[in-house]
């Protein structure tokens, strides 16, 4: 394995007015790309929904992304001034959540895409593929679907964007991939982070899985397509894990959401993984014991969804060090319009150069 990783993320988050997002959103990031054009023309994005999910509306989430770092903590100190700048322009509540709770929509969900480079191609695509389960249920946070407790993350197993391993690693529509424009490993299952403390533990642990030296761990000499087969059957498990704690007493506390979480298949598949990762990274367990799905959906089960969105807003901003939203809005129509102008057409050209070299 190389010495020292390089890694990029990719953040996308709902901008919520005030339980949805709306085209406004196009008028936050053109504030965006203007303070700082250089930047935010490459490293920012606005997403649509698509197809039956148009029925909810039009706008998804927004995406801001950093730049390339070879250690952990220069990562999330990126992640956080993103966040900042993003704070700084947008007048709705930022939610950074998998997936909306009220309704199930595949193709309106936010992940957070992990991507390396400076690793040894093969050694680090079968360790990822060996414990990816484990760290996206660690990161796990779209824990309702359809206005109930859905598990961990319905965006893990029911977005567009995401499925299956296959064996042909550049395949787009995977939870791990080949970018083929960025050339990159590309963990695409990751559920954004609240918490970026949390983020940054939980990455710190796969960093140092990443640099252990060759036959250190027992994917190493594992066969590829029985370590992808096991991870597309605990996929399921995992995303589903707790669906059934729908009765938690109010204010119920770690240790009722810690009951049958591991052994999601019946077999201590998970189990087993935990303790190999905890013994070679330090991974906590507590980590899958108590995710931050189980933390949001204690939340919507106190309360109502606004509450649980500006919890969300002021998780998401505290731990980037932003200030609180101070409701700065302009017209719908008018926001609109004017990002549309600001920014979707002057990007539409590296839009579609985009999704070219994402395709060819």
């Amino acid at each position: 394995m190389a010495a020292a990783p390089v890694y990029g993320i990719e953040e996308e988050v709902f901008i919520l007015e005030p339980d949805r997002p709306t085209p406004r959103s196009l008028y936050y990031l053109a504030r965006l790309l203007w303070r700082d054009p250089y930047r935010y023309y490459t490293h920012s994005a606005s997403n649509f929904s698509r197809g039956k999910d148009l029925k909810y509306g039009l706008m998804s989430g927004v995406e801001v992304s950093t730049g390339r770092h070879d250690s952990i903590a220069g990562l999330v100190q990126d992640l956080a001034a993103r966040r900042r700048d993003l704070a700084a322009v947008s007048g709705g509540l930022l939610c950074p959540l998998g997936n909306l709770p009220e309704t199930a929509e595949p193709t309106n969900t936010c992940g957070l895409h992990l991507h390396m480079s400076g690793v040894d191609r093969t050694t680090a695509y079968r360790r990822l593929v060996r414990y990816m389960g484990v760290f996206a249920l660690a990161l796990a946070h779209a824990p309702y679907a359809g206005a109930r407790r859905f598990g961990q993350s319905y965006r893990w197993v029911n977005s567009y964007a995401l499925g299956p391993l296959r064996a042909d690693p550049v395949y787009r529509f995977q939870d791990l991939i080949w970018s083929r424009r960025l050339g990159t490993l590309e963990v695409r299952v990751f559920d954004p982070s609240p918490d970026l403390a949390r983020l940054a533990a939980v990455l710190e642990c796969l960093h140092r899985l990443l640099v252990l030296p060759p036959g250190r761990t027992p994917a190493d000499g594992e066969d590829e397509e029985a370590a992808r087969s096991r991870y597309n059957g605990l996929r399921q498990h995992l995303a589903r894990l707790r669906s059934g704690d729908t009765d938690r007493r109010r204010g119920g506390g770690p240790e009722r959401a810690r009951a049958g979480a591991l052994h999601p298949a019946g077999d201590g598949r998970l189990d087993a993984l935990v303790g190999e990762l905890e013994e070679l990274t330090g991974f906590d367990p507590e980590w899958v014991a108590r995710t931050p799905a189980d933390d949001t959906a204690a939340l919507l089960q106190e309360g109502d969804r606004l509450e649980t969105y500006l919890a969300l807003d002021a998780v998401y901003r505290r731990s980037a060090g932003a200030p609180l939203g101070d409701g700065r809005d302009v017209p719908l129509v008018l926001g609109t319009v004017g990002g549309f102008l600001g920014y979707y057409l002057p990007r539409l050209p590296y839009t579609i150069w985009k999704a070219w070299r994402e395709w060819s």
